[in-house]
């Protein structure tokens, strides 16, 4: 069954802009910053989409633009001065930076309580990838599996326990998915296998899992055979085809085997930025 990433993110906003409306009435508006240097263009489609969103919900977005010729002490101090301002809730440094920049010193500027990407080590924020991997989990198990259709709580102890009674397998551990992904796993206490390209045992492993993440971004990183049927199957990794994007599967072929999989357009990416949202509104709710 295919799951609708769009559907889920739009339940997700229509509740925030409902949020957004009662700090409204208090005189708080949620506001993110982001700070972008350079033109990657994948950077570009990605906070296009967050603008969209934002504006959607009802929050300020400002970009803050710099070239890639920049002085990395102009990036720390533009930087700096967004965590000072009283009006911004939410303060995000676009991925990847340019390789003359420290990337790592750069988001350790970003005060915890602002860290809406969840990058820091001390952030108060799960990731949006990983959250956006948990709500469709989430979805999947308490509409198709419970048949409960209210909103719950993303970390709810039955969805929890549902998950450790999982053979969860994460494909990949990049910085920007898989890592963020297998910590909020640790942090929960769910437990999962990693696979790379140098895992000995890989096929056999993907064979026997009830739950597989692919945080790749190559083409066809698994294929049919590779799965048993029912499996549930969340693409986190994308890379582009001839001008469009594509998982890490062909979905045509996984929806032969799989229960359930996230397509691409329209799978986890949606749901990724609605969790961003989510984030901000909570760093607005907390800092008031």
């Amino acid at each position: 069954m295919r799951v609708d990433g769009k559907l889920i993110a739009a339940k997700l906003l229509d509740r925030l802009k409902i949020q957004v409306n009662q700090l409204k009435q208090k005189n708080i508006l949620p506001h993110l910053a982001v700070v972008l240097v350079g033109d990657n263009p994948d950077s570009l489609t990605y906070i296009k989409q967050k603008q969209k969103s934002a504006i959607t919900i009802g929050i300020r977005f400002s970009l803050y633009h710099l070239t890639e010729s920049t002085a990395p002490t102009k990036l720390s101090s533009l930087v700096k001065n967004l965590a000072k301002a009283g009006n911004v809730h939410a303060l995000i440094v676009q991925r990847p930076l340019p390789n003359r920049f420290d990337t790592a010193a750069t988001t350790e500027l970003v005060p915890v309580q602002k860290d809406v990407d969840g990058f820091g080590e001390r952030s108060q924020f799960y990731p949006p990838i990983a959250l956006s991997v948990i709500k469709i989990l989430n979805e999947i198990y308490f509409t198709h599996i419970v048949g409960q259709t209210r909103f719950t709580d993303d970390f709810t102890a039955p969805f929890i326990s549902w998950l450790k009674s999982k053979h969860i397998v994460l494909i990949g551990i990049g910085d920007t998915a898989g890592f963020p992904i297998s910590n909020t796993f640790v942090k929960n206490d769910v437990p999962f296998a990693i696979v790379t390209s140098k895992s000995p045992n890989r096929e056999e492993i993907l064979i026997q899992a009830d739950i597989i993440i692919t945080a790749v971004g190559k083409s066809e990183i698994i294929t049919v055979q590779q799965i048993k049927t029912g499996v549930i199957i969340i693409g986190v990794g994308l890379h582009s085809e001839n001008g469009k994007l594509r998982n890490d599967y062909v979905d045509a072929d996984i929806a032969q085997k799989a229960a359930f999989y996230t397509p691409t357009p329209g799978g986890t990416g949606p749901v990724n930025v609605a969790s961003l949202m989510e984030n901000v509104v909570k760093a607005a709710q907390t800092q008031g």
